[in-house]
């Protein structure tokens, strides 16, 4: 039995932190000990990607390092006090993964794979940082210096990676840094920190609230950001006072300008379709001359289907290439849980489907709604919590009386 889950985004601050960590572990606790019961011998977790929040920490602002700069020891000082904060702002979590190991023993097999907000782990910059990680959960640690990037289980016919490798705006290497990573520290959690400073108020203040909410809303696009601050700005009522729109709007200029700028000293893999959107929100927020909530309608945002599905099947076909037998490609990143048929189109006896999985996350979710003809102009927002896991059998599970697979999602509406 293989179970994955992703896209927990622990924080390094209690107070940010939006996961359920009990309704999490009470899933896996539970899962594991039914299957040890029926008499499943293996039994393996796959922690698949953006399991820890090392991008979204005021560490990089304090510190004044980024993650896509050339390596120094700053950077792996910046790593190692971002994952003592999250280790000391999850104990519960960490716990509960110490619990389930020592119930279980060598039955379970523990895998993490990185995905793009705790990719610094994979790094140089992360060499502390493991450390600290498998100190804390030994079971994490593979025996190589750095976590596997994919995982792969011919016998349970299973491919699972992040995801965010599909991702343009998300994917690095050769060289070249993550436009994605930018716009989390330089836009996401530059804006609250930034209003917030200026104002003069704490961290908990009710009437900046809703900027600490960013990573939350989707789709996660500057487009769908902006209608967040529209949506709270319109209907925040006495909270959201002149003064916050005022520091807001300054903070959006100050930002956009220095998002922007950042081409000039960091090569990005794709800067060019981020730069053109961010550039029509600097011209509209320097123009705007009355209430911030004019902004979103002047830009509007539709969401398109998501390419995720058609990438397995091509991914799946690529790795079936050099030998194995693989049904199910798993993955998450999107924060959108996702059952998916997929047809070969191959002619002849293998006519069995594949199937792609989304993962989903762990937290708390905003999604922006679609517009009705003649509708408002300020879009609203709906919440809710999202849970997702995945279990995949192998063979000889289902002779226990196991179903190849299973994709739970529930999904807990909210009163806010």
């Amino acid at each position: 039995m293989i179970t994955l889950v992703s896209d927990l985004h622990l924080s390094d601050s209690k107070a940010r932190s939006t996961i359920n960590a009990r309704r999490l572990l009470e899933r896996l606790s539970g899962a594991f000990t039914y299957a040890s019961g029926k008499g499943a011998e293996r039994l393996t977790l796959v922690l698949l990607g953006d399991i820890f929040e090392i991008l979204k920490s005021e560490v990089w602002l304090d510190r004044r390092v980024r993650p896509w700069e050339a390596f120094t020891p700053a950077h792996d000082e910046a790593v190692a006090e971002i994952v003592m904060r999250i280790i000391a702002a999850n104990e519960e979590f960490f716990a509960g993964l110490q619990d389930m190991q020592r119930e279980h023993g060598s039955r379970l097999r523990m895998v993490y794979v990185p995905g793009n907000h705790d990719r610094p782990l994979n790094t140089e910059m992360g060499a502390t940082g493991r450390r600290l990680i498998r100190d804390k959960l030994p079971a994490l640690n593979s025996g190589a210096e750095t976590y596997p990037e994919r995982f792969t289980e011919e016998e349970h016919g299973l491919v699972a990676e992040h995801g965010h490798e599909w991702d343009p705006d998300n994917r690095s290497g050769g060289g070249l840094a993550a436009v994605g990573d930018a716009v989390v520290i330089e836009f996401v959690l530059r804006l609250p920190v930034t209003v917030r400073q200026r104002l003069g108020v704490a961290e908990d203040d009710r009437a900046i609230d809703f900027l600490y909410e960013f990573d939350n809303v989707r789709p996660h696009n500057p487009e769908t950001l902006l209608q967040w601050i529209d949506s709270n700005v319109a209907r925040g009522g006495e909270k959201i006072t002149l003064d916050v729109q005022r520091e807001v709007k300054k903070a959006l200029k100050d930002i956009l300008g220095d998002f922007i700028a950042l081409k000039q000293k960091v090569t990005f893999g794709s800067f060019d379709a981020i730069e053109r959107r961010v550039g029509v929100l600097l011209r509209v927020v320097k123009g705007l001359a009355g209430h911030i909530e004019r902004l979103a309608p002047l830009l509007p945002a539709e969401e398109s289907a998501s390419p995720y599905p058609s990438l397995a099947l091509d991914d799946l076909q690529f790795i079936e290439e050099f030998g194995g037998d693989y049904r199910y490609f798993v993955c998450g990143h999107t924060h959108d849980p996702m059952l998916v048929p997929l047809d070969t189109g191959v002619s002849g006896t293998d006519r069995r489907v594949r199937v792609y999985f989304n993962t989903g996350t762990w937290r708390r979710v905003r999604r922006v709604a679609g517009s009705a003809p003649g509708g408002e102009a300020v879009k609203a927002f709906s919440c809710w919590d999202e849970e997702c896991v995945v279990n995949i059998y192998s063979p000889d599970d289902q002779g226990l009386g196991f179903p190849p697979y299973e994709f739970y999602r529930l999904t807990s509406g909210l009163n806010v």
